[in-house]
């Protein structure tokens, strides 16, 4: 018996589903959720089974092949009860716990999902106008994506299964790391479903490409703005997980090469936390743009604004935090 606590403000994801499982919801709201088996969508007309169930991240998905569109069992609530995000969680709530009183039984299968290495395979092809446009924007040219392996992705391949067809409404970006031979692929117009990657969280975004020694470092927060420093002539690096412990011993290379290696994460509430677990243990410099990274600002303010803002934190040695 699970005595439930009060009901948060608002509810989230992790909130609700450390109390009832995701295989629930979706038996609850498809009538079906089962791994490996192929199933019909019901949300749209169609004869083919042509979904997948699978595990990315603690998330369970819900794979429409024809239509290339990835459902985690919350949108599944959203698309059946016309809902926005928030208020699909409500009703998932009022389902499973809000209508059992004070306490209730966990219907909740315990599973554990054994970690296996992902064989990612991709199709390259050259970039689109949906991706140049969206790349432009940051500053993002093709000298840079040459430099740092960016692609454009028309497939990948997961474990040998095809997973993706490239489409303007779902486009994909994908990171490679010749020496690791491993893919970080970037879905950036999708909410739902943004990374999928192979590459171990040891790994550094953008160290290979360092200059060997050199004045300053930056340690940024993604692939994209270690691209957008490099436009500026920085050298910067970005892990790929927020977690110290998985990169940190990078830390002290980076200040035997480099005169000053400077923190630059987002300006919000995970970025800040995350400089803030750095920074315990390490003795760096810090900053913040205000407008949360510098692809960011560089989207809004462009070049010319950019480049002052950044002259006066760095050069003028004007730390804001």
């Amino acid at each position: 018996m699970y005595q439930l606590p009060s009901k948060p403000e608002k509810i989230d994801f992790s909130w609700i589903f450390s109390r009832i499982s995701q295989e629930e919801v979706y038996l609850f709201y498809l009538g079906f959720c089962e791994l490996n088996k192929k199933f019909i969508n019901p949300l749209r007309t169609d004869k083919k089974p042509d979904c997948k169930f699978f595990w990315y991240n603690n998330t369970l998905f819900f794979r429409d092949f024809a239509i290339n569109k990835t459902y985690s069992c919350v949108t599944i609530v959203m698309e059946i009860r016309n809902l926005n995000y928030y208020e699909a969680l409500d009703d998932i709530y009022e389902q499973f716990i809000g209508r059992k009183g004070n306490s209730f039984v966990i219907n909740k299968q315990i599973i554990t999902h054994i970690k296996q290495e992902k064989d990612i395979k991709c199709k390259i092809q050259p970039f689109t106008k949906t991706d140049i446009e969206y790349l432009k924007q940051y500053g993002i040219t093709s000298k840079l994506c040459k430099m740092y392996n960016v692609y454009s992705i028309q497939n990948y391949w997961l474990n040998g299964e095809m997973y993706y067809t490239y489409s303007n409404n779902n486009p994909c970006i994908g990171y490679y790391f010749p020496d690791e031979k491993k893919w970080k692929l970037y879905f950036y117009k999708n909410k739902e479903f943004r990374f999928l990657c192979n590459i171990g969280h040891d790994n550094l975004q953008g160290y290979n490409q360092l200059d060997w020694v050199g004045d300053i470092c930056i340690i940024t927060k993604s692939m994209k703005d270690v691209m957008c420093w490099r436009r500026f002539g920085y050298n910067a690096v970005a892990p790929h997980s927020e977690g110290l412990s998985s990169w940190k011993d990078k830390i002290k290379i980076l200040q035997s090469r480099f005169d000053r290696v400077i923190l630059n994460f987002d300006n919000d509430n995970a970025g800040i936390k995350a400089a803030k677990e750095v920074l315990k243990e390490f003795n760096l410099e810090e900053f913040y743009f205000e407008i949360k990274d510098l692809s960011d600002t560089f989207k809004e303010l462009k070049e010319e604004k950019t480049l002052e803002i950044i002259n006066e934190m760095i050069n003028g040695r004007i730390c804001i935090s």
